[in-house]
Parts: structure tokens; sequence; C-alpha cells
């Protein structure tokens, strides 16, 4: 049984508690891909006739957001490319556009995509799933019908956006250099423009916060890529020299991704060159690491070829074409190829099965679309539910043959699985259960784990413990680490993990585990502790009594009613309640709770207090029980 005195190690517990950096646990009922979500919109007429009209130009227009309940003021305006239609606009919704402090449940932005450039809806949607599943951050999506001034215009997507609060939850910092890649009439792959960094300023829109974008850090990134080897410069240096503006190693896993998924308009091979993509440089570093954006252009032909980018197609992507050459990195990138075809699975696998339920769930609201847009010969033109039909069974047809073809083409090119990789043995929690749930602390054991041991040293918990190569990553979000060696990592669930079904990928200096399946309950309790209300311990020998109010110290209670960040104590200053209340039960007789909540200072442990009833006195009492959630955790009074 794990002591009270064990949990303030285990927890790290601190006099100081840092500031916790805001987490979008609450938005997870709104981004909740298993149900249809249903949004209003009202606005002047005028403005949306205007919206609609100017539907080319960015013009914000003020507006009232209304959705189960929630309503409030934000921004609306006309967003996209070759997708921007008068009908059935992109739409930004800015909830912070008028009032900076003011946000949707964490979320100061989000995207609502009306897809047309994907008739099933379902390309994006799954496409990003499988980067998150491969451990990489990708925005997360909801299917939601939309309603402006209470007529329904149309089956849309709710889309996370990449922006402040998006690189907090997922990476646990947002102070570095944001860059959303736009492409130019210079269809661009790396080739040398020039040392002048401002030559470069075409490619990269800061959307962070600084006065200025770091273009010099780019434009030293191209001059390494351009270098040619030499005597004095060979591989190795080139990867040396690489290394300072980008893991290859992360850099190849991301591309190989992409090309699973058979993207035409990508970072590697893409019909335009470099596109669709957010950088993020770290804070205080120049170390770029990358994020996937408008993936409706996947899922293009069964058969494209795996080296398209590298020795295929009109546009060769010069990083990936050197670090191809060097035949360690080819290895490297084959094996990351192998494996995003393997978590995608074939028929009636991980995609296809994930792919089926959405179909399920949204077929009647995606047909019944009185507005819905295809691209016909690169025209937008009114289609419906028979482009829907045939678009959601090429998916399937897709998935069907595309991991087969990438495995036979990488054994053709030579591919050999690596020998040595980070290995996940085995994830529990801290009493050996293998369910987890959000804001638990888990355990991982494997091999290969971290380069060296390394330990977090305050709260909130570090993402990273050695490098911005080595983490844990859960559903792409880094989690919280408070300590790891090479057979063992100890870590926090971030708490705005949703239940159900998630995977976990270990990096160990870019090298990725295979992606081990997790099952995230709404709650795991565990009982770590009951006290008296003067804070001695409940035992046989002094056992609670009639009318006292006991306090059950425990975790994995879930979710709370807060954006409460991971890896952060909970607040001195405020009062952190469960989402759902635990029944309390002393053997047979049931117990009144008057709190359950995050004990403050504390890093995921909850209080529960609890009133004792009438005790017979012919009956000895040795153990209570706690249920929340459907999940029951027990615990027997210690004899001393």
């Amino acid at each position: 049984m794990l002591s009270l005195t064990r949990w303030i190690k285990l927890s790290w517990l601190v006099a100081m508690v840092g500031a916790p950096l805001p987490a979008q646990v609450l938005a997870n009922e709104f981004l909740d891909d298993s149900k249809i979500q249903v949004i209003h919109l009202t606005l002047d007429p005028q403005d949306w006739a205007m919206l609609q009209r100017d539907y080319l130009l960015d013009t914000y227009y003020q507006a009232t957001f209304t959705w189960n309940g929630v309503s409030q003021s934000l921004g609306i305006r006309s967003r996209g490319g070759a997708s921007r239609s008068p009908i059935k606009p992109n739409l930004d919704l800015s909830f912070g556009r008028y009032d900076k402090t003011q946000n949707m449940l964490g979320l100061p932005f989000v995207v609502l995509k009306a897809n047309n450039q994907d008739p099933s809806a379902l390309r994006e949607w799954i496409a990003m799933k499988l980067f998150r599943a491969m451990g990489i951050p990708a925005p997360r999506e909801a299917p939601a019908q939309l309603y402006v001034n209470g007529q329904y215009l149309g089956f849309y997507f709710i889309v996370e956006h990449v922006d402040s609060a998006f690189l907090k939850r997922v990476l646990g910092e947002s102070g570095g250099y944001l860059y959303k890649w736009t492409r130019s009439e210079l269809f661009y792959n790396f080739e040398n423009l020039g040392s002048d960094p401002n030559l470069y300023a075409q490619f990269l829109e800061l959307k962070s916060d600084q006065a200025s974008p770091d273009l010099q850090t780019f434009a030293d990134l191209v001059q390494v890529i351009n270098r040619p080897s030499a005597p004095d410069f060979t591989d190795q240096d080139f990867i040396r020299a690489l290394s300072k503006y980008i893991n290859p190693r992360q850099f190849l896993y991301y591309c190989a991704i992409e090309e699973a998924l058979g993207n035409l308009d990508s970072l590697a091979g893409g019909i335009v060159g470099i596109n669709n993509l957010y950088l993020y440089q770290f804070q205080n570093t120049t170390r770029y690491y990358l994020f996937p954006w408008d993936l409706d252009m996947t899922f293009s032909v069964v058969d494209r070829d795996i080296l398209m980018g590298i020795s295929g197609g009109p546009n060769i992507n010069l990083l990936m074409k050197r670090l191809f050459a060097i035949p360690e990195y080819a290895q490297v990138y084959l094996d990351a190829l192998v494996q995003a075809g393997t978590v995608m699975g074939g028929a009636d696998g991980w995609a296809d099965r994930a792919i089926v339920r959405e179909y399920n769930l949204i077929r009647d609201a995606a047909t019944n679309d009185p507005n819905k847009q295809c691209f016909v010969s690169g025209v937008l033109q009114p289609c419906g539910a028979g482009d829907f039909e045939v678009d959601a069974q090429w998916l399937r047809t897709f998935l069907a043959e595309r991991a087969g073809y990438i495995a036979a083409e990488a054994s053709k090119l030579g591919y050999i699985a690596p020998k040595i990789r980070p290995t996940v043995d085995n994830v529990d929690t801290v009493d050996g259960g293998r369910a987890l749930s959000p804001g638990a602390l888990a355990n991982v054991d494997g091999s290969g784990l971290s380069p060296i041991e390394a330990s977090a040293y305050g709260v909130p918990l570090p993402r990273v413990l050695v490098n911005d190569a080595s983490y844990v990553s859960i559903d792409g979000v880094r989690a919280p680490l408070i300590l790891a060696s090479d057979g063992n990592v100890r870590l926090q669930v971030p708490p705005d993990i949703a239940p159900g079904t998630s995977s976990l990928v270990l990096f160990n200096e870019g090298q990725p585990s295979v992606a081990t399946a997790l099952t995230i309950q709404a709650a795991t309790p565990v009982i770590v502790a009951v006290t008296h209300s003067d804070g001695s311990s409940v035992t046989l020998s002094k056992p609670p009594v009639s009318g006292e109010t006991v306090a059950i110290y425990a975790t994995g209670l879930g979710a709370v009613n807060m954006n409460l960040a991971a890896g952060a104590a909970a607040p001195l200053d405020a009062v952190v309640l469960t989402a759902e209340l635990p029944v309390l039960r002393l053997e047979d007789l049931a117990m009144q709770v008057t709190f359950s909540g995050m004990v403050p200072g504390y890093i995921a442990l909850y209080q529960v207090n609890a009133l004792v009833p009438s005790l017979p006195r012919s009956k000895l009492y040795s153990g209570c029980t706690l249920t929340i959630a459907g999940q029951t955790a027990e615990w027997q009074y210690p004899s001393f």
C-alpha cells in the first residue's frame, strides 16, 4: 500500500508552486469527436452578407457564439486558400478578438472547416489522429453542425488552432517563435536563396508575439542544408551541423507519416513545394519542430512513390534528399514509413475501424448538408451524398492496401528493422493497474528509454529532462516527467487526455519506440491514506468514530473543474474540485462526502472529506471503498 509520505516524494511537493500553464481540460467535450457538436453564430445580417461577398478578404466581424448553453462574443472571418467559398465559407473563430483575456474553455481560437476539398470530411480528421498516434502533436478535430442567424449553414469540422495555447498544451512552453508556412509563387524546397535572412520572409509568417521573426536562424539552416559534402564536411559533420537547427530523425519521422498518408500537398514531394505546416523554434534555442496543418489532400493514390520528394516527383526536398543519401538515415526514414503503415493498419486496422465509427456518426449530417461543395476539375461545385459515400469508401480502399504497399517498397529499398530502439515493455499506474486516467501518475518500464539518468527538480514538472528530442508523448502531448533512466520513466498522464484508447510513444534523442496502445479511463482511483481530522492515521487501533469527518487521500480521481496545467501542483489560492463526486462507503454504510478535490501544493493528489455515519457498537469496521466514474478502490485500515 502506498503511504502518504511516499506520495509526497512521488508527487514532488514543493513550497513554491510554479505558475501553471493553461491546459484545455474543459475543452475536451467541445473537441469530442464521438458526438456531433451544434454551434450557433448570431451576427448582423448585413455583416454576414458582407463576409460572404468579400470572402477572399480576412475582415473580422463581431458575432455571438453559442454552444451547449455557453454564449460569448467573438470575431469571425473567412479563411483558407483554394477552398474559400462565399456559399460555405471556412471560418476563423477568435474568442479573444475584442477581449484578449477571453477564451472558450481554454481555447482562444478555433477553425470551422467546411472541408470543401474533402468530400468525406474524414481525410484530415484521420490523418491528424495518425500523427497523434505516432507521437507528433497535431490539432484535435470534432464534427459540428453550424447555424448562422438561426439557419442551418452546413456540416463542418472544428479544428484546434496551432497557437500559444496549443504549444503550451502539447510542449509545455510557448515562448519561442511560431511560424505558419506560407506558400509563395516560388515552389520552395530548401533551396539556397542567399545568406540575407529577409529573402526567406516570404515563407515564414510569424504567429507568436515577438516584435519580429528570427529569420537569421532559418537562413543559417538553409546554408547547412545546401553545403555540399566534402573531405572537410563529411556526412557526420553535416548531421552535427543540422542538429543545431532540427533533429534529423524527427524530421524524417514527420515526413514519413505524411508520405504514408499519401499527402499531395506536403512538406516533401508536395505539388507546390513545402506547404501546410507550422514551424516552432523552441524558446532560447535555434532548434525547430514541425506541426501538421491542412491535411485534406491526403489519401491520394495507393501506390504513391514512397520516395516522392526524395528522388521522384516535380519537387525534390533538398533536406530529404541529403538525409536519404546517408545509409543510416535512409533506414531511419524507411523504418518510420513502415511503422506508420503498421499503426494505420490494413483492412479492419486501427485507422479503418476509426473511419467506420466516425462515418456512422456523421453520415446523416454530412449527406444532408444543404451547402455541400466539392472540387471538380479545380473548381468548387455543389455536390451531395453520393460524393460523400464514394470518398468514404475510397479511404477504406486506400487503407486496405497502402500499408502492404509501403512494406513491399521499403523491402525493395533494403529496409532492415533496427536492432536497437527504445522499447516499452509495460505501462502501469502507481498501484500496478494497467488502465490510466487523466492527470494520474504512471510508470513506463522498458529499455533504452533515456540517454542518461535524470530527475525533475521542481514544479511544474518538465516535459523533457535531457533534451528536446527525449520525451514521452501520449496522443501527441508531451507528458510531464518525474524521472527517467534507461529502464524506467515516471510521468504524469496529461490531464486533458480524453478517456478512450490512446497511444504512447517514447522518443530517446529523436529515435521513437513502437507505439503502445493505452486504455484511458475517466478515473483509476487508488486510496493512499485515510486520516482523522487531527491528521493522525486511521488504524484498527484508532478507527473512525460516529460523527467525525475523515480525510481520504487518493490518486486517479480524474478530471477537475478547471484547466489545471499538466505537471503543475494544485494551486494554493484556489479550490480545485473533482468533476464528479465520488461515493464513499464504510463497508456497508454510506458516508456523506463533504468535499472532493485536489490537495493544494501537490501533483495528482486528491482529498475527499467524508462524514462517518452512526456506527453500530456490535461491529468493528476495518476498511472503506471509494467509487468514482464506475471504478472502485478499496482500502483496509493498517493494524498499527
